[in-house]
Parts: C-alpha cells; structure tokens; sequence
C-alpha cells in the first residue's frame, strides 16, 4: 500500500502513524472482507486506488444497519 494513502487515512481516522491501518487493510484483504479497486483508466495508480466492501453482511450493516443506529436505538426505548 502507498504510504501517502496510509498517512492521509491515518490522519483522516485521528491514528497515530504506527504501521497499524496498513496491517488492519492487509488483513481485510486477505480475508476478502474489502477489495481494492482502480479507475480503469490508471490501474496501478495507487493514489486513486479506493478500497471496497465485498462481503455482503458487512454491506448490509453499514447501509442500513449503522446509518440508521440513532433511529434503531430510538426504537427500543
């Protein structure tokens, strides 16, 4: 992974630059929980490169599930 992408999503996440994103996205990756996906344009441009979520459940939760967790917590009161 380029490491200008790390810093700015370390930064963008409030972590300190520790190496620990880079192993976290790794993991994902091999898990095959995300995939990493470039403009077709510039495909080993690792600037423009964006991670995406490939596992369907995780997708579901954070379309619908943890977008609207103030509303579901409303609910159950």
């Amino acid at each position: 992974m380029h490491v200008r992408i790390i810093l700015e999503k370390e930064e963008k996440l409030g972590m300190t630059s520790n190496g620990l994103l880079s192993k976290q996205m790794k993991t994902l990756l091999n898990m095959e929980l995300v995939s990493k996906a470039a403009p077709i344009n510039k495909p080993n441009d690792n600037r423009k490169a964006r991670y995406e979520i490939t596992d369907n459940l995780l997708r579901f939760f954070y379309a619908y599930v943890y977008s609207n967790k103030s509303a579901l917590s409303e609910s159950e009161k």
